[in-house]
């Protein structure tokens, strides 16, 4: 009998994995353009390793207290209220998150096809989707995706293997694109798979089998990290580099690009569907992540009565941007990846070494208010 709430191996690395691609395919190909030209490959590779470095610190903290989430561990080490008050600033932090990603998804339907519907109605719509994601459980996330992501890989296998035969790869050059020093500094900017780690510590308890917790974390940023590149590779070699640094969406307009026969002249149709289906598991994980952790920084019995508060607060924060460009350039600047790195690194760590000098470790068991 599966216990509610709790998810295997497969399931949870199905769902990282979509997560994370979402993220990396859908905001940063013309931001690594940016910063590293025609090294943005390259950089990718470099933010992908960061994020391996990343997790490798957050596990000593999980191997000192098995079965037990980053909260749990927080208000062990902390006592009560300063597990509360950590539970807050991670929520906080995934609130933020989903409402960068609803802004940046409304801003882009109806600036595209929904040209005379309200940016609000739009994020009204993508809130109530992540709601009800939430209300029905980490189960019934995990275990849908599992069944897409088939689909989503070969979709994205069809795009590339089809992209391969225009392909100018004299374009990557020069391959470095920026001196490595400035490779090196952009990369812990650019490591979006560091806050899917953050996931991890927050659903260890609900993993079915929780000796694979390293596993899972260790192969999807591998996989995402190879096939992000992959698709970067594809990318800088179809467009000018002009042209991958200022489009909002490169993989989509190289898809655009693709014409063979018929029959497939209008592939980016094949591209929105997977789309549409990936960027609800991103914004989906993410809120619930959120609202799971406010549900045991406070012990909460359960989570549910938190998502119609919590969504609100994600419609204001969305809100109050002019633009979605607006959050992004927030979201890359210099303060906001030093928060990162302390969230990220120097908590966890910092929550190890305190743990240690009070003697402070053991084992845990989940709570049904998991789900």
């Amino acid at each position: 009998m599966i216990k509610q709430g709790h998810v295997g191996a497969l399931e949870l690395f199905a769902t990282m994995t979509c997560a994370q691609a979402f993220t990396l395919l859908y905001h940063l190909p013309n931001a690594l353009g940016k910063d590293a030209f025609t090294g943005a490959w390259l950089l990718n590779l470099l933010a992908g390793l960061l994020s391996l470095l990343v997790a490798l610190a957050m596990f000593p903290l999980l191997r000192r207290f098995p079965g037990k989430s980053i909260i749990e561990i927080a208000e062990t080490v902390l006592g009560r209220w300063g597990g509360a008050l950590f539970s807050l600033v991670v929520a906080g932090f995934y609130f933020y998150m989903v409402s960068i990603t609803l802004r940046t998804q409304a801003d882009g339907v109806v600036s595209t096809i929904m040209l005379d519907t309200p940016v609000s109605a739009v994020m009204v719509a993508a809130l109530a989707a992540v709601s009800v994601v939430s209300y029905l459980g980490l189960e019934s996330l995990t275990r849908t995706v599992l069944i897409f992501f088939p689909f989503i890989a070969l979709g994205f296998g069809i795009v590339i293997f089809f992209s391969l035969s225009d392909s100018d790869f004299n374009m990557l050059y020069p391959l470095m694109g920026a001196p490595l020093p400035n490779l090196l500094l952009s990369g812990g900017k650019f490591a979006f798979t560091a806050h899917e780690c953050l996931f991890i510590m927050i659903l260890a308890p609900y993993l079915r089998q929780p000796k694979t917790l390293f596993r899972v974390t260790f192969w999807s940023i591998i996989v995402v990290t190879g096939f992000s590149t992959l698709v970067l590779v594809v990318v800088e070699s179809l467009l000018s580099y002009p042209a991958f640094q200022l489009a909002t969406f490169p993989f989509y307009e190289t898809v655009r690009l693709i014409h063979i026969g018929p029959f497939l002249q209008r592939v980016e149709a094949l591209y929105t569907i997977m789309e549409m289906i990936i960027s609800m598991v991103y914004p989906g994980l993410a809120f619930h992540i959120g609202v799971l952790t406010l549900a045991q920084g406070w012990r909460l019995a359960d989570w549910r009565p938190l998502i119609f508060p919590s969504a609100v607060i994600i419609f204001s924060l969305g809100s109050l941007p002019k633009d979605a460009l607006a959050l992004w350039n927030w979201y890359f600047s210099a303060g906001n990846s030093l928060f990162r790195f302390a969230l990220f690194v120097l908590l966890p760590i910092s929550l190890y070494f305190v743990a240690a000098v009070k003697g402070k470790k053991g084992g845990g068991q989940v709570e049904e208010a998991g789900g």
